[in-house]
């Protein structure tokens, strides 16, 4: 009864319920190598954001980008590009092996070629395209708390004693450029809830963890 008082007072007042709580980065920064930074957000997603509840968190994703970039007046290219890597991948008749399932990683990097050259063509600043990967996960949960992939997160008020495995959704990050062959990736954890596409700014943490190596963030707004 308590928890439910609880949360009655949180919706009337306009907070954000604790059982679908922001993700809070933990971790320590990404570093990118040496790379000049640019007022500009590039980016695009791997075809496997684009299935089940997966495709649901891109989009959760996007709107918070979109207010992260106005917000922070940054110019974000993510459909032009987006557009030029998916149209790339259907020209070269889709991004998985029929037979296999699997995804055909030599369409993918040259995929990813292509739309790096395009963002250099229009935007010669950049350095790195950031690429992201939807991973599926599971998680322990301890008193209302996940701890994962480089974030904490809170579900909500419980006994002291509760203990439970929950999946979560993470990130994998790679911050790409053609001539660096080591192409290595980061894992952040994204929410341990399901995607809500009405909050704009739910993600912002993971945001600035992610694009901090290569874009100028300075005071929002």
């Amino acid at each position: 009864m308590r928890v439910l008082l609880m949360m009655l007072v949180l919706a009337l007042t306009g907070c954000k319920s604790m059982y679908n709580s922001d993700p809070a980065v933990v971790t320590e920064p990404i570093l990118v190598g040496q790379t000049s930074k640019s007022h500009d957000i590039a980016y695009v997603w791997l075809p496997t954001a684009n299935t089940g509840i997966k495709a649901l968190y891109k989009e959760a994703f996007n709107n918070n980008m979109t207010e992260f970039s106005s917000q922070y007046s940054l110019s974000n290219h993510y459909n032009e590009l987006q557009d030029h890597f998916d149209d790339f991948i259907i020209e070269q008749g889709g991004a998985f092996n029929h037979k296999t399932g699997e995804l055909k990683v030599e369409v993918l990097l040259a995929g990813l070629t292509s739309t790096y050259k395009q963002m250099q063509k229009k935007h010669a600043a950049f350095e790195h395209l950031v690429v992201l990967h939807p991973v599926d996960y599971n998680t322990r949960v301890e008193n209302g708390y996940a701890h994962w992939h480089g974030v904490k997160q809170q579900m909500v008020i419980v006994a002291s004693s509760a203990v439970e495995y929950r999946d979560v959704m993470s990130l994998k990050v790679q911050y790409f450029d053609p001539i660096d062959e080591a192409f290595e990736y980061h894992l952040i954890g994204l929410d341990m809830h399901a995607p809500n596409l009405e909050d704009k700014t739910k993600y912002f943490d993971v945001i600035k963890h992610i694009f901090r190596p290569v874009s100028k963030l300075q005071a929002p707004n």
